[in-house]
């Protein structure tokens, strides 16, 4: 499945086209993802519900209504607002009759790759923590950290080279993995080296530089797919660069890692 993602061209199917052209089915639309074998099956044996659901994120109902089923928590990157609004762009359908709900807890939600994510994060935090309990300094502990989970990230780079699924799925969790665990160290920045007066509007500077970037990127990622039909292969190599570049931005603005005196 992956490698159709990051190999297949233009050709003269559109997505938009291809969602209107899907089976309808006791009158609704049945928009087609990829679930395990058995949650197929068991989607299939249950016949009493008006809204067909053989889909685990999208249900399209005969009155025509859409309902999105979203896994992750909003937490001010605005999923639950741009995927219904993507959604609503795709089908060509009445932004009125399109809602999000929580997905429930089921097993066609889980994902390798965010198991490994989350498992990043905590390893990843509790590194430079150990290092420092081991008599390393808060300089070397810190950057130490952050260098290794950058380097971790740079293998996405060749994920588009990658011929089979699962191998790509490994890769790409494990260089999330290093991203939570690049993360988890970054929240250290403003606490090791700014008075509390000023934590909060370096965090607030931080995160406002953050959200400019995020959404720069993804209008880039969204031209660049419509210009090459859905190459993911240079978005891949810029993701494996990122990290490395930004802390070698890291390493040349604070050299040393130690506090700063404001007047």
């Amino acid at each position: 499945m992956l490698r159709e993602h990051f190999h297949e061209k233009a050709n003269s199917t559109s997505r938009r086209g291809f969602l209107k052209s899907t089976m309808l089915v006791s009158g609704g639309l049945v928009v087609a993802f990829c679930l395990p074998a058995g949650v197929r099956r068991a989607f299939a044996q249950e016949t009493k519900f008006a809204v067909i659901p053989p889909n685990a994120f999208v249900q399209i109902a005969p009155d025509n209504s859409v309902t999105i089923l979203l896994k992750h928590s909003e937490m001010g990157q605005g999923v639950w607002t741009s995927l219904p609004m993507v959604l609503a762009e795709e089908l060509d359908c009445d932004w009125s009759r399109v809602r999000a709900e929580h997905a429930p807890a089921a097993p066609a939600y889980a994902h390798t790759a965010f198991g490994m994510q989350m498992l990043g994060s905590i390893f990843g935090g509790m590194l430079g923590t150990w290092l420092i309990s081991k008599g390393r300094s808060v300089h070397f502990s810190r950057k130490f950290s952050l260098a290794l989970c950058a380097v971790c990230t740079i293998p996405l780079v060749f994920v588009g080279l990658i011929p089979s699924m699962w191998p790509a799925i490994l890769v790409v969790g494990f260089a999330m993995a290093a991203m939570q665990g690049s993360s988890a160290n970054s929240y250290s920045v403003t606490t090791d080296l700014y008075p509390k007066r000023a934590i909060a509007s370096m965090v607030g500077l931080g995160t406002a530089a953050g959200a400019i970037g995020s959404m720069t990127f993804a209008e880039f990622a969204g031209w660049y797919l419509q210009r090459t039909g859905g190459d993911y292969t240079l978005l891949f190599i810029l993701a494996g660069c990122g990290f490395p570049l930004a802390f070698v931005a890291l390493h040349l603005f604070i050299p040393k890692w130690e506090p700063v005196q404001l007047k």
